[in-house]
């Protein structure tokens, strides 16, 4: 099992400070508290039954001091700890709780100061415990204001923070890393009043998985190993362990309410790959423990989760002058809501939508065989609905999931892999009505003399939208004598096209199982307020850097490009574009023998209605 953080827990104040046990811990877990004060630590006692591990005294003024201590939960372990502290000193302790560490490997610990008055906190990189580590990283800052704030690093999970008012902050973030190579320095935010003297831990703790460590591969191998990109395959359901392959070729993509693709290739040039393959693609077909439909592949670019796929099938080929290449294929893990028919009927009255999709998703894991182990988004739209699914019409749930937030005013969804609270999760993300933040600051440029644009397009299709637009469901239950004939909903007119000379191009779309008739109307209006007139489909191609803002687990994110070219023509000193355009879907092609970088080819929303 990977290692993961329990709980923390956390105290503050003048004199000896209480820290209570952090919550459901148990004997064999190990805890790391961070405890920093306003004095001179030398000469204060140990707290009891704690190890020193680690600590910094302030280099610049006297103002902070930390100590880094760990103990290991016993049997019987007390309810709260005591850290003295200096006779009038006042100060912070963060305790954080581990599960499933390997003990027996050595826990990395790397501490820093920071200079006062600046704008974050940084935490210094750490060689990493093993292949497969918890990262925590804690920050404090030494304060003479009560608004400071500190934020989490990009990419990792906050568990904790403390105030002192107008002494000092300190928080503890985690992130879970699948990397031999050190993931670098990382800064807390801080907000509020400008900061004083800081101090930056990071521990890097090995997981008590069965997992071998994967040696780190050369920087210069293209796209493989923990140089660059991991394949980590493991069992959908159970999510047992089964291996590493370095594949090549490998392409994979992610949209915004829809399923995407992952591709890659193994070649076979000695047996040692194929008994590594046969652990996750058995030469015995016969094998029902192992293979496609039954595994997934976890993909990790410099440790950061960039999506997981289940496997749903390969092509292994030989040709007359070549060995064997094993093929993959595959699709992001929303695409088995597709897979599994709704079993039961499901009523919801004057409900919000995005409580109807997590009982669709809660009913279709309660199946046997289909637990995803999703961690659902909590919250509400605002959107309230009646809806009735019936096991009679034949439809799985991820049908019901899609059309649920095709609606006027409806929602979007994803699942995103990520290092989260219980370790590694499968998160259920909603939006409503979109995904994304509209203020992300995404860049991406190209202009006469280069950037990291590398290839960009429009497609532009006037039939493929509509100006009139019509819903059409099925027909309700009625009198024998009577004639059936589906329900209908009215036509919705695209004012603002028709205004601006537009002709009548009318779109009948047909939704089956669809008995009410409000539901209709409100999918025609959505189509006519949101899919109107031509559909623009914009692409770009877009060179990778080492730290992108933008990954898959952003989808629906606004990002600016900024463009000069012969289409894209200059206006003064400007760019010929500097529009803001909305992401809802990302093809990822890991640098290979024929490109020299990372790319991701990026697609703008707007799509045609089926």
């Amino acid at each position: 099992m990977p290692a993961t953080v329990v709980s923390t827990s956390s105290g503050s104040g003048f004199g000896t400070i209480t820290a209570p046990r952090p919550a459901d811990v148990a004997a064999g877990d190990v805890l790391f508290a961070v405890h920093s004060t306003t004095a001179d630590y030398a000469g204060v006692s140990a707290p009891s039954g704690w190890t020193l591990t680690a600590s910094i005294p302030d280099a610049f003024f006297g103002l902070l001091w930390t100590r880094v201590w760990r103990r290991t939960v016993a049997a019987s372990e007390p309810a709260s700890y005591a850290f003295p502290q200096p006779s009038g000193a006042a100060g912070t302790v963060m305790v954080t709780a581990v599960a499933d560490a390997d003990l027996s490997k050595q826990i990395r610990i790397a501490i820093l100061q920071n200079a006062e008055e600046t704008s974050v906190v940084t935490t210094p990189s750490v060689t990493p415990a093993a292949a497969e580590h918890l990262e925590i990283r804690f920050a404090v800052s030494r304060t003479s204001s009560a608004t400071v704030t500190l934020s989490a690093p990009s990419g990792y999970a906050m568990r904790g923070q403390v105030k002192l008012a107008s002494r000092a902050t300190s928080a503890v973030a985690s992130r879970l890393i699948n990397s031999s190579s050190a993931s670098g320095s990382k800064t807390f935010a801080i907000s509020g009043d400008n900061s004083g003297v800081s101090h930056g831990v990071t521990i890097s703790i090995a997981s008590g998985s069965s997992e071998p460590e994967v040696p780190p591969t050369p920087p210069f191998t293209p796209g493989q190993g923990s140089g660059k990109y991991q394949y980590v395959f493991r069992r959908l359901l159970d999510r047992a362990y089964l291996g590493h392959l370095d594949l090549s070729g490998v392409s994979f993509e992610k949209r915004v309410s829809s399923a995407g693709t992952f591709g890659g290739q193994v070649p076979i040039t000695n047996t040692d790959i194929g008994d590594q393959i046969d652990a996750i693609i058995p030469r015995d077909r016969a094998t029902l423990n192992r293979g496609p439909g039954v595994i997934s592949v976890e993909v990790l670019r410099e440790g950061q989760y960039w999506g997981e796929y289940w496997i749903t099938g390969y092509t292994l080929r030989k040709d007359r002058r070549k060995g064997p290449v094993l093929s993959l294929r595959g699709s992001t893990v929303d695409a088995y809501f597709q897979h599994v028919l709704l079993r039961e009927t499901l009523t919801f009255t004057n409900q919000d939508q995005i409580d109807i999709a997590r009982s669709l998703l809660e009913s279709m894991q309660a199946q046997d065989h289909a637990d995803l182990n999703l961690v659902l988004q909590p919250g509400t739209s605002g959107q309230l609905r009646d809806r009735t699914y019936k096991p009679a019409d034949g439809a799985t749930y991820g049908q019901r999931l899609t059309e649920l937030g095709e609606v006027i005013n409806g929602f979007e969804s994803t699942v995103n892999t990520v290092a989260g609270p219980s370790g590694l999760e499968r998160q259920w993300a909603w939006g409503a009505p979109t995904l994304g933040d509209e203020n992300a600051e995404h860049v991406f440029g190209s202009g006469y003399h280069g950037g990291d644009v590398l290839d960009w397009g429009y497609e532009v299709d006037g039939l493929k939208g509509g100006t009139f637009w019509q819903a059409r469901g099925d027909t309700p239950q009625s009198d024998a004598s009577t004639e059936a004939v589906p329900l209908l909903s009215a036509v919705y007119e695209a004012t603002a096209h028709t205004a601006a000379g537009w002709p009548r191009i009318d779109r009948l779309v047909d939704r089956p199982g669809v008995v009410v008739q409000q539901t209709l109307e409100d999918y025609a209006a959505g189509w006519a307020e949101r899919k109107s007139g031509a559909v623009t489909v914009f692409s770009v191609t877009v060179a990778i850097g080492e730290q992108p803002s933008f990954t898959p687990n952003n989808l629906g994110d606004t990002a600016r490009f900024v463009m000069s070219d012969e289409w894209h023509k200059r206006t003064g000193m400007g760019a010929g574009v500097n529009a803001r355009h909305r992401i809802i879907g990302c093809r990822v092609v890991p640098i290979g023998r024929d490109h020299g970088k990372d790319e991701m080819e990026l697609i703008v929303e707007s799509a045609e209605v089926t």
